[in-house]
């Protein structure tokens, strides 16, 4: 299959899912003033688009635009926590427009959200998400975007019942009020958190200059796996930003989810532009597919980008060199010999400082007072003993208050020096059971002390080297 040079790739993996799913993706736009997201368009009948707009004559212009898309239903219809009449407080521009009154001293201030001023006051009927559902009969929706100046954290709890089968919500959220008694972004998360779902993104930071303020630019950092974006930006204070939250399961994809629903999870999230939430779920399910849908499933895996590395790069090395461990009955790999992993390469786990860079000569760097891991997809017998070549950290205090533990067994440890560096071993004890597939080594290192005209005690770590993983002896049979 070859992609669309002008379709994302994104965009073209949830346009395939799509076509496997047995119902459309149900989108809800609450507050669906100039239209839906080009994403929900270009899917077309694969999807189910319900846009919410309270404005009359927004709701009749969106209905004319759509009017030849039979999968768009536009509803001139205000969503709250209940179902009354509302005040809805008109704005100098009506995309502002809340049911919350906006603030004039903070319009005052800040020059740019003049369009937020008031302008008129009009009475509305609101209803809830989930009556408003059951009376249309919609059973099920997977995406939910909001924005709706404030009273977004109003139309989720209205929507508690609607909530429980939703992929993803999109909401505008605010740092600082700019109307009257409107919740926060921290009573958006605290409400969506407790309900299972987690923050994935935050887009679009808008910031507000006050009025005479001077603001000249200045450059500012963003981390991905500590890869710096770099960019500049000015003065102003954080008003508002557009937040992505995930369902946990979704965010964290489990082989026990059913593959219809997990289908349904990779064809949203490819949608909304994660790739790698979509890439998670079919990596994990494509095995127990058969015939067109495994091909199909196949071939868009070849459309996502390239698995990271530090994820793959342990698993190609156990069958390196011919190496070939023992199957056990729960599928997972046995070690039965010695294997050695240099860490000269992206590994598989975290705490590890700049993953993706080395300290020439030495390693990889963890620490300090971090823990930092290892997965092997090998399963470790007792009596394995565990090595870890590491070097000196710079504050030259040794490796005391370091620990190593298997799947969370602690090993007692002995520290032997040599040419390559101090070799920390232990063996996992007889004691040790676990029902992991595979085995996480994890190191524990100390927390800094004073620099003493060290370099920065935050960069004190310890470089390891290598892993050697060498099984016990197996007992000789009688002749």
């Amino acid at each position: 299959m070859s992609p669309d040079p002008t379709v994302s790739a994104e965009l073209e993996v949830a346009s395939i899912l799509s076509d496997l799913l047995d119902e459309p993706i149900v989108i809800a736009d609450v507050g669906c003033r100039w239209g839906f997201a080009d994403t929900w368009e270009q899917l077309g009948g694969r999807c189910r688009a319900i846009g919410f707009e309270p404005d009359q004559d927004e709701s009749e212009a969106l209905r004319e635009r759509y009017q030849d898309r039979p999968w768009v239903e536009i509803v001139a219809q205000g969503l709250g926590r209940q179902e009354g009449t509302e005040t809805i407080h008109i704005t100098r521009e009506p995309a502002c427009s809340s049911l919350y009154e906006p603030l004039d001293d903070v319009i005052d201030r800040h020059p740019r959200l003049e369009p937020q001023r008031l302008a008129d006051n009009q009475q509305i009927e609101v209803v809830t998400l989930d009556e408003w559902c059951r009376r249309s009969g919609v059973e099920r929706i997977d995406v939910i975007k909001l924005d709706t100046q404030g009273s977004e954290l109003d139309v989720l709890r209205g929507a508690a019942r609607t909530l429980e089968s939703v992929i993803a919500v999109q909401t505008e959220v605010e740092f600082n009020r700019m109307y009257e008694g409107q919740p926060l972004f921290g009573d958006v998360d605290r409400f969506l958190r407790d309900r299972g779902f987690m923050l994935w993104h935050l887009e679009n930071l808008s910031h507000h200059r006050q009025r005479g303020a001077r603001s000249g630019l200045q450059n500012c950092n963003q981390l991905f796996d500590f890869d710096v974006a770099r960019f500049n930006r000015r003065a102003g204070q954080l008003f508002w930003a557009d937040a992505l939250f995930v369902r946990a399961d979704v965010a964290r994809p489990q082989p026990t989810t059913d593959w219809r629903e997990a289908l349904r999870h990779a064809c949203v999230t490819a949608a909304l532009g994660l790739d790698d939430l979509a890439g998670l779920a079919l990596d994990l399910h494509h095995r127990d597919l058969d015939g067109q849908a495994r091909e199909t499933v196949e071939a868009i895996r070849a459309v996502l980008p390239e698995p990271d590395h530090e994820t793959e790069w342990l698993t190609s090395l156990v069958t390196r060199d011919g190496y070939q461990p023992d199957e056990t009955s729960a599928g997972g790999g046995v070690l039965d010999g010695d294997l050695v992993v240099p860490l000269g390469e992206p590994i598989v786990g975290a705490g590890w400082r700049e993953p993706h860079r080395l300290v020439t000569g030495q390693g990889r760097w963890t620490g300090p007072g971090r823990r930092a891991w290892i997965d092997v997809p090998l399963q470790l017998p007792p009596g394995t003993l565990v090595e870890l070549v590491a070097v000196d950290s710079h504050d030259r205090r040794g490796f005391a208050g370091v620990g190593i533990d298997v799947n969370g067994e602690e090993l007692e440890l002995v520290q032997t020096p040599g040419a390559d560096g101090t070799v920390l071993s232990g063996t996992v004890p007889l004691r040790y059971k676990s029902d992991r597939s595979f085995t996480r080594v994890s190191i524990r290192t100390a927390e800094p002390g004073k620099p003493h005209g060290s370099p920065d005690p935050r960069k004190l770590g310890i470089a390891v080297t290598e892993l050697r993983l060498h099984a016990p002896a197996r007992p000789e049979r009688a002749v």
